[in-house]
């Protein structure tokens, strides 16, 4: 059944990827919400309810021709992008490890793709930044619950993944891979109660100098900064995505992770000096 639900998903978002109707990239979402569905358990109402509210404003934007503000609204309210991530980030508190996985990689695709181009790609990157700033400090931070803490990061993650489509398609390919098998890690490592892996990584999604994840983001920061403004914000997600990104690395499991992780990557910067 788990495997049967990704390869819905992941044609889902290949129906998306490769589509140019906006009624095909709908069909794309909806194969999303069937692969998903029986995957969340006793979240699938509540899942079910949002992505009925997304789809609804997804298809009214696009029939009205409101110049696509509502269809990027239905889009955000069905991917759980800020501010509309409150079902995303409790959902990951009662769903299945898989689950978790497929919401916060398979999931993201239609994000970069759809919102990757124009204002709306910085609008994105704002508004997510400042609603996980004060998501994350007010009384609604939950630094020490696991699932709150990797769905935040995850949002943040998302904000360095849609500019990254401007590098071209296998930039972007490459980015999301290795970010997928390093969140997936961190599932399984937390599943086995392997302290090492877990903390090697959140250090690799930190973008710990000399990981793959460091050589995207610092190439990313370069092309966007000889830019203008746009390089500014987009430092200013890379400087807080690393703030929370270390806070989480503290509290994630005690310094069991902390040791285990640098010790991990300790060794192998050692042996790719050798």
């Amino acid at each position: 059944m788990a495997l049967l639900c990704i390869l819905v998903s992941l044609l889902g978002a290949l129906v998306v990827m490769l589509s140019e109707s906006p009624l095909v990239v709908w069909l794309g979402l909806e194969l999303n919400l069937f692969g998903l569905a029986p995957l969340l358990g006793v979240f699938i109402m509540r899942y079910y309810f949002v992505q009925m509210l997304g789809s609804l404003s997804f298809l009214v934007g696009w029939a009205l021709g409101s110049g696509g503000v509502l269809s990027i609204v239905g889009i955000c309210v069905k991917l759980g992008l800020a501010p509309y991530f409150v079902w995303y980030l409790e959902a990951l508190k009662v769903v299945s490890w898989i689950s978790i996985f497929l919401l916060a990689t398979v999931q993201k695709v239609y994000l970069y793709t759809l919102l990757s181009g124009g204002w709306v790609v910085w609008a994105a990157v704002i508004v997510t930044v400042l609603c996980c700033l004060i998501y994350g400090t007010g009384e609604y931070g939950d630094w020490g619950d696991f699932r709150w803490g990797i769905g935040l990061l995850s949002l943040l993650d998302a904000c360095v993944g849609v500019p990254l489509f401007y590098l071209g398609v296998w930039p972007f390919l490459w980015y999301f891979v290795v970010y997928s098998l390093s969140f997936g890690c961190v599932l399984v490592g937390t599943c086995i109660g392997s302290s090492v892996l877990v903390g090697a990584a959140l250090l690799s999604l930190m973008g710990f100098p000399l990981t793959p994840l460091f050589y995207f983001k610092v190439s990313l920061l370069s092309v966007f900064l000889a830019g203008g403004a746009g390089g500014v914000l987009l430092a200013v997600c890379l400087v807080v995505q690393f703030l929370w990104y270390f806070i989480f690395f503290l509290r994630a499991g005690g310094w069991g992770v902390v040791y285990g992780g640098v010790v991990m990557w300790s060794v192998w910067l050692v042996g790719v000096c050798i």
